[in-house]
C-alpha cells in the first residue's frame, strides 16, 4: 500500500505505527473491496442468465479477484508479476482462491436452493422478478395465505400471487372480505 500510495502521490497520514496500522488496513479494505466487487459481478452475470457449474464460478472469481487487485498495481508500475517466484505467486493466490471460496459461497446463498423438482413439475424454475421469488419462498415454507393492503407498493407483490395462484389472498382492514375457496391438496 506505501507503494501505490507513492505511485499515486498520496500521503497516508500519520507517522510509526499509527501510520503502519492505516496502511495494513488500507490493505485490508481493498482486499474487501475487490471480494465484493466479484460479488456484484457474479450477481450482474446471474442476472443476465449466466447459470455455471460452481467450479467455474470460483474460477472466474479467483481471476477476477486476481486481476482486480495485482491489475492496477502492476499497470501503476508497483509490482511485475512476471519477475514474481512460485513462493511469491502461492501467497498471492492463496488469499484471493480463500475470497472467491467466500465470495461464490455467500452469493450462492443468498440465492438459496432452486424450487424442488417435485414442487416445479421435474424442472428448477427461476424466478422471473423479485415478488416472484418472494412468492416461491413463502410457498416453499408452507404459507397458505397472505393478508396486506391493496395499494400500488404491492402491485408487483400482487401480480406474482395472481401469476403463482397457490397461495390464497385477503384484505386487512375493517371490512373481512370473502373466504377464499380452500387450496387443493398437493399430493
Amino acid at each position: 500500500m506505501r507503494r501505490l500510495a507513492e505511485k499515486l502521490h498520496l500521503r497516508i497520514p500519520g507517522e510509526g505505527a499509527v501510520q503502519e496500522n492505516r496502511i495494513a488496513a488500507l490493505g485490508a479494505l481493498t482486499g474487501l473491496a475487490a471480494g465484493t466487487g466479484m460479488g456484484v459481478v457474479l450477481g450482474l452475470a446471474h442476472a443476465a442468465g449466466w447459470r455455471p457449474a460452481p467450479s467455474a464460478q470460483y474460477a472466474v472469481a479467483v481471476v477476477g479477484a486476481l486481476a482486480a487487485t495485482n491489475g492496477p498495481m502492476t499497470v501503476l508500475g508497483v509490482t511485475d508479476p512476471r519477475t514474481w517466484a512460485a513462493a511469491d505467486w502461492a501467497a498471492d493466490i492463496v488469499p484471493h482462491l480463500a475470497y472467491a471460496v467466500v465470495t461464490v459461497s455467500v452469493f450462492n446463498r443468498l440465492l438459496g436452493p432452486p424450487p424442488t423438482a417435485a414442487r416445479a413439475g421435474g424442472r428448477h424454475i427461476v424466478a422471473d422478478t423479485v415478488a416472484d421469488l418472494i412468492v416461491s419462498m413463502l410457498k416453499a415454507s408452507g404459507v397458505r395465505r397472505v393478508y396486506g393492503l391493496p395499494g400500488d407498493s404491492l402491485n408487483g407483490f400482487t401480480d406474482a400471487l395472481r401469476r403463482d395462484g397457490t397461495i390464497a389472498r385477503g384484505m386487512s382492514g375493517t371490512k373481512r372480505p370473502p373466504p377464499s375457496p380452500p387450496l387443493p391438496r398437493q399430493a
